[in-house]
């Protein structure tokens, strides 16, 4: 009898053991593939599922080195403003001279100069990054930002000389000749960005920068054929698409309402693509927003809520989105829903003219006394 109870708590200590060493196994099968997942939907365009698997790795391990940068990738496809949460949140898990450059590249493209956290970056890896490339190719970017043009030069063809075979390289140092006003130089760099928008690497950055020098030179025929090659290439991003949606209505082109349509449409189920479809349907930035709102606050806010009612819930309070319902919703005098959305957006990182838009929608709702 005692031999069989022996027994018994041997078997029970080593199924408990067995839980205890293979659970943990368990998720880490589960996050790795959670992972790969995402990655393998990130490289097909599919946004929505990258970040449902990108998510539920973040789940079983909130500091996941590989499912942070994807949600970071994600959130700058869709210009949103969390992009540096999730860039801060690699760096202070792996402070990495590629993770702070990274960070560095994002907050450049996110912040308005001087671009404070991109500075400060660049300053601490001045030392440790002088032979990286990629350093200098976002020194280049920050000096850019504050007009030094000559010190952006310097910049990119230190990284260029760095990598001599980098295609990126030779496309920055062209695009800074773009607008000279020396014909042969401006013409030289144009067949240069000819040349690369067949590149396997930096194609859909060229054909951006022929496209944005179309608009320059009010060549919308150029731009949109230029607009059209961009989105049949697999790397265009979604603001790719509200570029041809702007060029498509500014030319007057009758293909601009079914193309509208299509992409509202698209985005229904995805919020990571709604808050830049929002910015754009109501101006493309809070401001001219703002200047709507203030010319005809009716006719505006109610063009905004035709758009956006037609998303799901769990879209609707998604912050970036949240910001822009609520703000319409105050203007249509729907108080009750407004203050709803306009807590969601008071919550999240707002930028400055947002803030403004917000306070100025929850002044519209606060009963006076």
């Amino acid at each position: 009898m005692k031999k069989a109870f022996l027994a018994g708590v041997v078997v029970v200590v080593g199924v408990l053991g067995l839980w205890f060493y293979a659970r943990p196994a368990y998720q880490h099968h589960r996050e790795t593939r959670a992972v790969e997942q995402a990655q393998s939907y990130l490289s097909k365009g599919d946004y929505r599922n990258a970040s449902l698997n990108a998510r539920q790795a973040l789940r079983l391990n909130p500091l996941d080195l590989e499912a942070c940068p994807i949600m970071g990738d994600l959130a700058e496809r869709s210009r949103s403003p969390y992009v540096l949460d999730w860039r801060r949140r690699v760096v202070e898990a792996a402070p990495t001279v590629e993770n702070k450059l990274m960070l560095a590249a994002s907050a450049l493209r996110s912040q308005a100069p001087p671009c404070p956290l991109a500075a400060q970056m660049l300053e601490e890896l001045k030392d440790s990054a002088a032979n990286v490339a990629a350093y200098h190719a976002d020194s280049a970017e920050q000096a850019l930002r504050l007009k030094k043009t000559a010190e952006a030069a310097t910049q990119f063809e230190q990284a260029s000389r760095l990598e001599p075979t980098n295609e990126l390289h030779q496309l920055n140092i062209a695009v800074l000749h773009l607008q000279s006003t020396n014909a042969p130089a401006a013409a030289a760099t144009r067949a240069t960005l000819e040349r690369l928008r067949t590149s396997a690497n930096v194609g859909a950055v060229a054909l951006r920068w022929l496209l944005s020098d179309s608009l320059g030179h009010e060549d919308l025929s150029a731009a949109e054929g230029f607009s059209r090659q961009l989105l049949a290439d697999p790397r265009s991003l979604p603001d790719d698409r509200l570029q041809h949606l702007s060029i498509l209505r500014q030319a007057e082109n009758p293909e601009f309402g079914s193309c509208l349509s299509a992409l509202q449409k698209s985005v229904l189920t995805n919020a990571l693509e709604v808050y830049g479809l929002s910015a754009w349907t109501f101006g493309r930035s809070c401001r001219d927003l703002h200047l709507r709102l203030l010319a005809s606050p009716s006719g505006a806010a109610k063009e905004g809520l035709i758009a956006l009612e037609k998303l799901k819930a769990e879209a609707l309070v998604a912050p970036p989105v949240a910001v822009y319902y609520g703000i319409l919703l105050a203007e249509a005098g729907e108080t009750n829903k407004a203050g709803k959305y306009l807590g969601i957006a008071q919550k999240s990182d707002l930028l400055p003219e947002e803030k403004t838009l917000v306070a100025d929608a929850l002044k519209r709702i606060t009963p006076r006394n």
